[in-house]
């Protein structure tokens, strides 16, 4: 299932049918994955209580199973629930374990949604410092597997994260960065990275003014990928040195 695409309540109701074939025909493995796909879904419609209730009926199974992958993946999954509730303790509790876990196993590919997401808990705390290594060690497993999604969402962190330490310039481009990656894979912001988002273009355009901020904004735009992620690793590699931008 696609869960950023289409009708929600479409996906939803193929992840629902999904769910009571495994459920009916007893394959576990599977019936753990539908819980997870389901959740999720459930997650990004705001149904949050639901979608907690299938995580934790998924982790059960992923144990009894002995499927650490499985279990990781969806005690990351009831991570960003806990984002969602901005219940930041719990999340970085969670996130904490799953990077563990992948960590232990040596996944790398689903590894950088717990190093990001940690990287806003870290923001949202303001340890600004943690932030930048987490995401520089994020962009660096992107670049690895090659999740242009991943990219995308460490560099509207940094942006928040340079608006933040007086970069305004830097964080508008980023945002341009941002979101010419985005574009280019036709990715959606999930609910707790639009609002980051949106403040920080607020805090961008209060210090830069809306004609400097789209100005700026372009320049990130026309970028490459390659000087995009060279320069965004230098920007989260030391908060206190003075960077060259591009």
């Amino acid at each position: 299932v696609d869960q950023h695409a289409g009708d929600a309540g479409q996906l939803a109701r193929v992840a629902e049918k999904s769910l009571e074939l495994y459920r009916t025909n007893g394959d576990l493995d599977g019936l753990r994955s539908a819980l997870g796909t389901l959740a999720v879904v459930l997650s990004n419609k705001g149904e949050l209580d639901r979608a907690e209730s299938l995580q934790q009926e998924a982790i059960e199974i992923a144990r009894k199973l002995g499927d650490v992958h499985g279990e990781a993946i969806n005690i990351a999954n009831l991570g960003n629930v806990a984002l969602l509730r901005d219940d930041y303790e719990r999340a970085e509790s969670l996130f904490r374990r799953s990077r563990g876990m992948f960590q232990e196993l040596g996944e790398r590919e689903p590894l950088w949604n717990s190093l990001f997401a940690l990287a806003l808990v870290a923001l949202h705390k303001r340890r600004h410092d943690e932030a930048a290594n987490l995401l520089a060690e994020c962009l660096n497993v992107c670049q690895e597997v090659g999740s242009k999604a991943g990219i995308s969402n460490c560099l509207e962190a940094l942006a928040a994260l340079s608006v933040r330490t007086n970069r305004a310039v830097d964080a508008a481009r980023l945002l341009g960065c941002a979101q010419q990656v985005a574009e280019g894979i036709g990715l959606q912001l999930e609910a707790f990275e639009q609002t980051l988002h949106d403040e920080t273009v607020r805090s961008v355009i209060d210090a830069l003014g809306e004609e400097e901020f789209a100005r700026e904004r372009e320049h990130g735009r026309h970028m490459t990928m390659d000087d995009t992620i060279a320069w965004a690793l230098d920007l989260s590699g030391g908060l206190e040195t003075a960077l060259q931008v591009p």
